[in-house]
């Protein structure tokens, strides 16, 4: 294949990834009801490539969309993180015309004595600065870029180590005033990783030493077995957590009638035995 023909390739599969991508967003948005009239975001950026593909639709689509909004984008750096990408998220963010703020996160204070760092530690208090800010700025949505893999992933998460059927909503109303959004909910991660590939967004990577053989890096490989990584497997199994029916489910621990009914009825049959 000539460079000429392998250019023309690459562009009509990124033409094609970059209109699905933007079709799926917007029908996140009007089917989950993300974005209202007037809403003021405020888009959380990491640096990785789900949060930066986000950012880069949503400051596209804030000028024209049909439910007018208002997006500013947020940067929390760890104090533990090692390496410091702000100057580079500056250039990005100001190259789309979307203003941004660095929020500085001493994790290492927080710490207990002899308490190393950890994954879920950073994470915890990254999301206090996040909502922290959020609040005191007057957003009154906080955008996270949280796509359809890491939704099951925690599903699985979530069944497999806290016996709860849980994941990552695609709206979370948090006090008043303040909802999380995730508009990636209804895309594959390799949809994205295709297009910041495109992209070739020149940000240094800035993986954590402390992430380590985490819960979520198995779920995925669960994920990836069970689903081979067909989209549709994945997209049938996020839809079935729409399709719930509770007649043919075990009774919730949130009916303590019930639960005390089960209880007495155990004892009974311990009793006989």
């Amino acid at each position: 294949m000539t460079r000429r023909k392998a250019l023309k390739k690459t562009g009509k599969k990124a033409a094609k990834t970059k209109a699905l991508l933007s079709r799926r967003i917007s029908r996140a948005i009007l089917e989950y009801k993300l974005i209202e009239k007037d809403d003021r975001l405020l888009m959380a950026i990491s640096g990785g490539k789900d949060s930066l593909t986000l950012a880069w639709f949503l400051s596209r689509m804030a000028p024209s969309f049909l439910l007018p909004f208002q997006i500013k984008a947020v940067h929390v750096r760890s104090s533990i993180q090692p390496v410091d990408i702000s100057d580079s998220l500056k250039k990005l963010c100001l190259d789309w015309g979307l203003p941004l703020t660095i929020l500085e996160d001493n994790v290492s204070q927080s710490l207990q004595p002899n308490q190393a760092p950890s994954c879920f530690l950073c994470a915890r208090s990254r999301r206090k600065n996040l909502l922290h800010h959020a609040q005191q700025e007057g957003f009154n949505t906080l955008v996270l870029g949280h796509h359809m893999d890491d939704c099951l992933q925690t599903l699985f998460m979530n069944m497999l180590w806290h016996s709860e059927t849980a994941a990552l909503p695609p709206r979370l109303n948090h006090g008043p005033g303040l909802k999380i959004i995730r508009p990636l909910c209804l895309i594959q991660e390799h949809h994205i990783q295709d297009f910041a590939d495109w992209k070739g967004w020149d940000i240094p990577p800035g993986d954590c030493p402390f992430q380590g053989d985490s819960r979520r890096r198995k779920a995925a490989e669960q994920l990836q077995f069970l689903t081979k990584g067909n989209d549709g497997a994945k997209y049938r199994l996020y839809k079935a957590l729409s399709s719930i029916k509770p007649e043919l489910l075990p009774p919730s621990k949130q009916h303590p009638a019930t639960l005390s009914s089960l209880k007495k009825q155990e004892a009974s049959e311990l009793r006989v035995k």
